[in-house]
């Protein structure tokens, strides 16, 4: 796994612009919780698109590194992601289980989860078939317990 391109650091300041158009007091989605999967660049990507809620930031938002965020058997190794990124979580970064099951017993209400579009789109797609890919998709999940 490598870390962001110039292009694709384009492309994630990019999308800077709109996680701040749909994440803000406004609209009331404000992430208080980001899961990244063990993967630089999509570690990379997420810091990028919200640096107002980066680990250490005012808002003191937590960030976990979740196992079952990815596609494919290439993931960069948890040591080396520690110590680029020291202020998240890695305790899950070996979880492979069901990652809906994992997600439903999480108290936040709103979750940022940065990965490959691959895996984004499908878990999208679990959830809201037939959704066109998008840069910046936008589900809603509702948990009955």
């Amino acid at each position: 796994d490598l870390a962001l391109t110039d292009q694709g650091i384009g492309q994630a300041l990019k999308m800077l612009g709109k996680t701040g158009e749909y994440c803000n007091k406004s609209t009331g989605l404000i992430p208080e919780l980001f899961v990244t999967s063990p993967l630089r660049c999509a570690t990379e990507s997420a810091l990028l698109s919200f640096p107002y809620y980066s680990p250490g930031s005012i808002y003191g938002t937590q960030w976990i590194c979740h196992g079952a965020c990815h596609d494919s058997d290439m993931t960069t190794p948890v040591s080396n992601l520690e110590i680029a990124f020291p202020n998240i979580d890695y305790s899950h970064a070996g979880d492979r289980s069901d990652f809906l099951t994992w997600l439903s017993t999480r108290e936040e209400r709103v979750i940022a989860i940065s990965s490959t579009p691959t895996w984004v789109n499908h878990f999208c797609d679990e959830i809201e078939p037939g959704n066109e890919s998008k840069d910046l998709r936008v589900v809603g999940i509702k948990f009955t317990h």
